[in-house]
């Protein structure tokens, strides 16, 4: 009868693998990675031939990390990669324009990182030209003996007989772990786990080692030591001293690790802790530096931290993922990174500085130093635009971008590192239309009403020369629930847009303050495309005897806001200004880029002046240039600038503009006002100064002309609405209300 071979206890055992009796839950049993750093990778070709028991033996028993492979040839060099980190377990695909030596020798080079793997396992005999390229190039892989991470030996399964060097009793695992071995087909290949139950074992052949000592039955990981910092440390530190301190710490640190094996509830997730702590002694012992870039001693300790942190946030209840997504604009690429901090558990948790670093990097950059408190059982989201190079927003790899957040937890404090991706390479983008959402309070008088309907349009975009199926997935804050849509949408070859409607509604139970709806495109387990909207409950109120005519410009936050006020207005176009009559409507809205998007407001022969002389408001905001001197009875020259809340001034506190319909604070809408958004400071002559920069120019003025009046107003009130900026709706409600008529 043939028998598997595996260490226990540093003894080299003989066991049939069907003696091996593991609960069926996987994480009762002791976790086995924190002291193996065993790398294994699967190539694989047909996923039918993944041997599934024997991943989850090297995974879940052993401890080993785990990597499926397959490849194919491309257009384009790609590599998908996804992860299931409970599980040891990582997925890529690969494309290769050729099979060329350079384009393995680039391939194996992403791939292994700073380390190569330990052992490679072939699931068959190949038939692809990309996959039998990659057989023999690691097969002719040169070996180093002085080297301490590299491939060292290689098997095949054994289809044809009994034979092999080891034999898994497959019967076993699929009679236990069906459901577990379900899980990692579904989530890492996204295919069903089809077990064949008629087969007691898989076999494989051991076909090539670098070990001297390896006979011809030699097991997966004999010969092998499983944890080698003791040796990493003994080539990286040359100081004996220092040497003794970190061998001392590698102890403290087994022992710690034995105790997490061996303890359950609040004693485990102290001595994670510990463990976590014992390695940041270690870091801080390593002399190496980040900015001559990381030693092999410092990422192998960095891969002990990525092992304890999630397994120690899942302890503690937390929740932490790094999200990023590009969004198309017309000034260029604009990168932003979104954080979500999930607490699940019973106790408050802070949530301190977040700090990233690209793969271009030598160091890494602080997006944000505050400390921020996260309730029991609640979600927050941060979010980060980031400056980064247009020409290295596309890569191909995966830890392209580290963000890491630290965490306080009770009197604990301990960093956490995800990879986010500097872009999730897919040829589709999502726009979400608006990206802002103000949803009015609930009428106090009216109790029979819960719920009060929303929508939000989604937007896909796609070359037309390719096909896509997608799986739509969408995120609401508590107090949003979203109603009944196609979650699986397929987009033909052809088709370059897709648009569909997020029903929404919105409960009496929405809390105060502002959260995000993020929706999210799928392709399995890959994120392709991502947008979100800011929602938020906001008191405003418009007059539904105020009749609006609009000319947005390049600002669609106007018509958004006009839209949930709920009040009836008219887009004007460039056509009917020069054709039709104004003079029917109260205010007149003109937003920022106006007078470039609309030639006609240059050539209106003083419609804008007749329309001021019987009565109508002109609301105008500020514009980067093409002002219509001839059009206005007043002067107005302005230029895009960002202005400081401490800059602002307020001129004229009591005029009615501040208290028309809402009274407003002044003291927020001034320290709300953000530099990073644009204002237009301006000279506007003849005209009453209200709101003004200590810096020079105005940002509030009103001119009187005849019956009617003009409003000029270069704050920014439409990035302030963007950001749920609860007195930048109330004063804009403020001056449309403000009406001549």
């Amino acid at each position: 009868m043939s028998v598997g071979r595996f260490h226990r206890n540093g003894a080299t055992c003989r066991f049939l693998l069907f003696f091996l009796f593991l609960p069926l839950v996987v994480s009762a049993a002791p976790d086995n990675s924190f002291l193996n750093d065993i790398r294994v990778l699967y190539l694989y070709e047909n996923p039918q031939h993944i041997d599934w028991p024997m991943v989850y033996h090297l995974a879940l028993e052993e401890g080993c990390q785990v990597t499926i492979l397959t490849a194919s040839v491309g257009a384009v060099f790609e590599k998908n990669n996804g992860n299931i980190p409970e599980y040891n377990l990582q997925r890529l695909k690969l494309t290769l324009p050729q099979v060329t030596w350079a384009y393995l020798d680039s391939a194996y080079r992403s791939i292994a990182d700073w380390r190569q793997p330990d052992i490679i396992i072939m699931s068959q005999d190949f038939q692809s030209e990309a996959m039998q390229a990659l057989e023999r190039y690691w097969l002719s892989l040169a070996y180093q003996e002085s080297e301490i991470f590299q491939v060292r030996k290689f098997f095949k399964r054994d289809f044809s007989s009994q034979n092999g060097t080891i034999h898994v009793n497959q019967a076993y695992y699929v009679d236990r772990f069906d459901t577990v071995l379900s899980e990692m087909a579904a989530r890492l290949i996204g295919d069903k786990y089809i077990p064949d139950r008629n087969a007691l074992y898989t076999a494989y052949q051991l076909i090539k080692t670098h070990l001297p000592q390896e006979s011809g039955k030699a097991g997966f990981l004999t010969g092998l030591d499983k944890f080698r910092l003791k040796n990493l440390a003994q080539i990286t530190l040359g100081d004996s001293y220092t040497l003794g301190k970190f061998n001392a710490l590698i102890e403290r640190y087994k022992e710690q690790i034995d105790s997490v094996n061996r303890q359950s509830g609040r004693e485990q997730l102290e001595s994670m802790f510990s463990a976590m702590s014992t390695l940041e002694e270690m870091t801080r012992l390593n002399p190496s530096k980040p900015s001559a870039g990381d030693s092999a001693l410092n990422a192998y300790i960095s891969e002990r931290k990525n092992l304890l942190s999630p397994r120690t946030l899942s302890l503690t209840g937390i929740e932490y993922v790094g999200r990023p997504f590009i969004r198309r604009t017309p000034e260029g690429d604009r990168f932003k990174l979104i954080v979500d901090i999930r607490n699940n558990g019973p106790l408050s948790i802070l949530s301190g500085s977040v700090k990233v670093r690209p793969y271009w990097e030598a160091g890494e950059i602080h997006v944000d130093e505050r400390l921020i408190e996260v309730l029991p059982y609640k979600v927050l989201t941060r979010e980060f635009p980031l400056d980064l190079p247009s020409d290295r927003l596309e890569t191909l790899k995966p830890e392209s971008l580290l963000v890491t957040g630290k965490f306080r937890y009770k009197d604990h404090v301990f960093e956490h590192t995800v990879y986010a991706g500097t872009k999730v390479v897919s040829p589709l983008t999502l726009t979400l239309l608006p990206d802002f959402l103000a949803i009015k309070p609930f009428p106090e008088l009216q109790v029979d009403k819960i719920v009060t309907p929303i929508s939000i349009s989604a937007v896909v975009n796609k070359p037309a020369s390719r096909a896509a199926r997608i799986r739509i997935k969408v995120e609401t804050p508590p107090g949003i629930m979203v109603g009944a849509f196609e979650e699986n949408v397929s987009l033909p070859e052809g088709m370059t847009s897709y648009q569909f409607n997020l029903p929404l509604v919105a409960t009496k139970s929405l809390p105060v303050g502002k959260d995000y709806i993020i929706v999210r495109l799928f392709d399995d387990d890959k994120v392709l495309a991502a947008d979100t909207c800011l929602a938020g409950v906001v008191d405003f109120q418009i007059s539904n005897k105020v009749k609006i005519a609009l000319i947005p410009g390049r600002d669609p936050a106007l018509e958004d806001f006009l839209t949930m006020a709920q009040v009836e207005y008219k887009v004007l176009s460039d056509r009917f200004l020069q054709t039709r009559d104004i003079n029917y409507y109260d205010v007149l809205v003109i937003g920022s880029g106006a007078f470039t998007a609309y030639p006609s407001l240059a050539r209106m022969d003083h419609k804008l002046k007749k329309f001021m002389e019987r009565g109508g408001t002109i609301l105008v905001f500020g514009q980067d240039e093409n002002w219509p001197v001839e059009e206005f009875p007043v002067s107005i020259d302005g230029a895009r600038k960002g202005i400081k809340a401490a800059e602002i001034e307020i001129k004229s506190p009591q005029h009615p503009l501040f208290a028309q319909t809402h009274k407003l604070d002044l003291t927020r809408l001034k320290s709300d006002v953000d530099a990073e958004f644009p204002s237009f400071p301006a000279v506007v002559f003849p005209g009453k100064e209200i709101i003004s920069s200590t810096t020079g120019g105005i940002l509030l003025a009103e001119a009187l002309f005849e019956k009617g009046r003009l409003l000029y107003c270069g704050l920014p009130l439409s990035d302030m609405m963007r950001h749920i900026d609860r007195e930048a709706f109330r004063f804009l409600a403020n001056l449309i209300n403000y009406s001549g008529k």
